[in-house]
This record gives structure tokens, sequence and C-alpha cells, in this order.
């Protein structure tokens, strides 16, 4: 036994010795995994990111379209509802007969 205890005690410091670099060697390899893997965006920050973009894009575009004229929108001009000519009450009676003068259609 006396052999064998003293084997021990020569083999046990350099054990201690040789896995303190291994267990560095190992942290590091492990941390560098980690972080190589959480570098990357999940789908959740993905969606989001790219609803917050279509979101700012509408945006930008509405504002963008409010601030066009309506002719520039495309929409037609609204009509005039008060001509000068309709206070003519001047006409000749045979251009009244001859047409529809006086109706609202």
């Amino acid at each position: 036994m006396d052999i064998f205890e003293k084997v021990l005690d020569s083999i046990y410091p350099m054990v201690f010795i040789v896995m303190i670099p291994i267990g560095i060697y190992g942290f590091i390899s492990v941390t560098s995994r980690y972080e190589e893997r959480n570098s990357q965006p999940t789908w959740y920050e993905e969606t989001l990111a790219r609803s917050n973009a279509a979101l700012k894009r509408g945006l930008e575009r509405s504002e963008r379209e409010q601030k066009q004229s309506p002719l520039e929108k495309g929409h037609p001009p609204t009509p005039k509802l008060y001509n000068q000519e309709d206070n003519n009450f001047s006409i000749p009676l045979e251009q009244l007969l001859e047409g529809n003068h006086g109706r609202i259609l």
C-alpha cells in the first residue's frame, strides 16, 4: 500500500496541472459556440424587424400621399356649384321656350 500511495501522491498534482488547461480550452470552445449560436437573430426578432420596416414604409407612403394635391392623387376637381352666367335673367323668350332652362334635371 505504501508504494501505491507514493505513486498516487506523485501523479495527483500532475493530474490537476493537466486538467486546468483542458478545462480552460473546454470553457473557451463552449463559449465560442454559444456566442455563434446566439449572435444570429431569432425568428421572432426577424419577423418583428420585417413588420416594423413594412409599417415604416406604409407610414411614409401615406404621409407622401397626404401632402399631394387632389390633382396629383388622380382625383378630378370638384365641379363649380355657381356660375356667373346663372344670374343672367335677360334671356329672350324664344330661347327660354326652346330649351329646358328652368329644369333641375
